[in-house]
């Protein structure tokens, strides 16, 4: 009983993990829909049924190992499908569309924030909830800040994507191709670059909404 009740708050920011993905991938869709393309909506992922969303190693056991390594779960959701030639305006709904998953992961780290301000400063709060609130936090931002990268797959090479002139573009498009193998090289070639960097935005904003915690 005492394991169960130790692992009930690491189940609870799984889920809550879980559902961040899924809300980061329904936001793409829905913005892709919202923009003309109804891809998304056609195949049912316009849904928070994480069973439609889950990817066996970035939803499961990328998150579990970096739980175990780093002690956060970071992963991600099987990608949205978007036919960027049935938006209004392609390359504007593009960068749109890429913005709506970060700032979607923004949205429910403040969502999160208000109560864990609020828990952290009552002298009563219980230790298991804070850890909660502050994890999914934690988890939201690291989402978006590691999604606005801008390297090809990740959404903030279509946000940059939309500023560059053609040529650049064409050259990022042809990028995409190789998507898990840029991740990959990203976390291990970049791996103290990137950590430094979540440590920084992650850090800074901690200490702001809690500066007396």
């Amino acid at each position: 009983m005492e394991n169960l009740q130790e692992l009930l708050p690491n189940i609870v920011v799984f889920g809550m993990f879980i559902m961040s993905i899924v809300a980061h991938e329904v936001a793409h869709g829905w913005i892709a829909f919202r923009r003309g393309d109804p891809t998304a909506m056609m195949l049912g992922r316009l849904t928070f049924n994480p069973i439609k969303h889950i990817d066996p190693w970035y939803t499961i056991i990328m998150p579990l190992i970096t739980w175990y390594t780093i002690g956060i779960f970071f992963g991600g959701a099987k990608p949205v499908p978007i036919n960027p030639y049935k938006l209004g305006h392609m390359d504007r709904d593009m960068m749109l569309t890429a913005l709506a998953g970060p700032l979607t992961n923004i949205m429910i780290a403040l969502f999160f924030t208000v109560p864990l301000m609020i828990l952290a400063h009552v002298g009563t709060a219980s230790p298991v909830a804070i850890f909660i609130f502050i994890k999914i936090t934690i988890i939201n931002l690291a989402l978006a800040t590691f999604n606005m990268v801008p390297i090809p797959p990740l959404d903030g090479s279509r946000v940059l994507r939309y500023f560059m002139p053609p040529a650049i573009r064409s050259g990022m498009d042809q990028m995409e191709r190789y998507g898990l193998f840029m991740v990959l090289i990203v976390i291990v070639v970049f791996g103290d670059q990137l950590n430094a960097l979540l440590k920084f935005v992650i850090g800074n904003y901690l200490k702001f909404v809690l500066p007396h915690a």
